[in-house]
């Protein structure tokens, strides 16, 4: 009875295997015409890859290898296939030579290099959309690596809040110079009002105070706002030209420097932020003012670095090569350094470093333009060379 039961049981388990068995063999059958389906379709890209095209127009030798990376495929001698170009650089694959690529990639999909000229191209095998092809892609040097890295990390740096130790001059009392400023643009817009009123009423008003050059004459426009030296006369020439200003000699039109003036110092973010002191000029005492023109809380450092305002004062700070340093052959230059624009110490005069306006004091108190600063010329050339090139 026991030995009988045991029979039963050995072919009950035996059973139940051949059933599991089965059904496996099953799924594989479910399962694998898909992939194999794929196989096929990859095999026939591998087989049908007979030609590379290179980029240059010389006959040479090329050779595709196994390495796992673009430094090891220098070396290989895992060879796979190997020829010389035609003159215009292009390869032939027998189909010897294709089986083996294919077989190479069944083992190693991810460590296929093609050689031609030093830089290796890694073999890739795309699938789009259910399509397969083969790309080639370009390996980088260690210096392009270096510089991609490095350039990544800049525009992560870049995206970070700007820190307003940039725009703040320590010791800077902004209160007092934010009012004379506002009382100031309250009567630059008086003068520009006045001055817009008499050419509603004669076009050429303002032709005329320019081209008799009669000082006394120019000296009573923009008299709220401008100091009347010859700084400030030739300020006045500056706006008054913007009126009449023709389109660039290709027909585009070109915002004229007076306006790009008058735009930036009556904009909504315009305010000083720093005090450089005060010279003498042509016996005249000037105090120089340091000037942002727009909102700088909010700002990403990159918004920074890519304002055209601020960008006229960027500087290459890398030394000048001498003919005996000079880049040797087959070397990448090093990628120029530049020193973005800086708000000068309190009290200190530093030119062309930051957006800046030159004021004098009246005998009231009240501010008065005394001409067009350094600064600001360098930032209407700027913005003039933007717009035409």
């Amino acid at each position: 009875m026991i030995k009988a039961n045991l029979l039963i049981n050995t072919a009950l388990v035996s059973s139940l295997l051949r059933l599991l068995f089965n059904a496996l063999l099953l799924s594989l059958l479910f399962i694998n015409p898909a992939h194999a389906n794929n196989d096929v379709l990859i095999k026939k890209v591998f087989i049908d890859f007979d030609t590379i095209q290179f980029g240059d127009t010389v006959a040479a030798p090329w050779r595709i290898v196994q390495a796992q990376d673009w430094k090891a495929a220098q070396t290989s001698k895992l060879i796979i296939a190997q020829g010389i170009s035609s003159p215009a650089s292009v390869a032939k694959l027998s189909l010897k030579q294709r089986e083996a690529l294919y077989k190479a990639w069944q083992k190693t999909p991810n460590a296929i290099w093609v050689l031609y000229f030093p830089q290796p191209e890694h073999l890739e095998l795309v699938n789009e959309s259910g399509k397969y092809f083969i790309n080639l892609v370009m390996s980088q040097s260690d210096d392009e690596v270096a510089q991609t890295q490095a350039a990544d990390k800049a525009y992560s740096a870049g995206q970070k809040p700007l820190n307003p130790a940039i725009y703040t001059q320590i010791h800077f009392n902004a209160k007092p110079y934010e009012n004379d400023y506002a009382d100031w643009q309250q009567r630059f817009k008086q003068d520009i009002a006045e001055f817009d009123a008499n050419m509603r009423k004669n076009r050429d008003f303002g032709k005329k105070l320019f081209e008799d050059k009669d000082p006394l004459a120019l000296k009573q426009v923009f008299l709220r706002s401008i100091s009347t030296g010859k700084k400030g006369l030739s300020l006045r020439n500056e706006l008054i030209s913007a009126y009449y200003a023709a389109p660039g000699h290709d027909g585009t039109e070109i915002t004229p420097g007076g306006s790009v003036f008058t735009e930036l110092v009556l904009s909504k973010g315009a305010r000083p932020v720093g005090f450089g002191g005060t010279f003498n000029d042509d016996n005249t005492q000037v105090d120089l003012w340091y000037m942002v023109f727009d909102e700088m809380s909010g700002r990403t450092k990159q918004e920074f670095n890519d304002s055209i305002v601020f960008e006229a004062f960027k500087r290459d700070v890398n030394p000048t090569p001498s003919d005996a340093a000079a880049t040797p052959a087959g070397r990448e230059e090093s990628p120029k350094v530049t020193q973005s624009a800086e708000l000068p110490l309190y009290k200190t005069i530093k030119r062309n470093r930051w957006p800046a306006l030159v004021f004098t004091r009246e005998a009231d108190g009240k501010i008065k333009l005394y001409g067009m600063s350094m600064e600001m010329a360098t930032i209407l050339g700027h913005i003039y060379n933007r717009q035409i090139f």
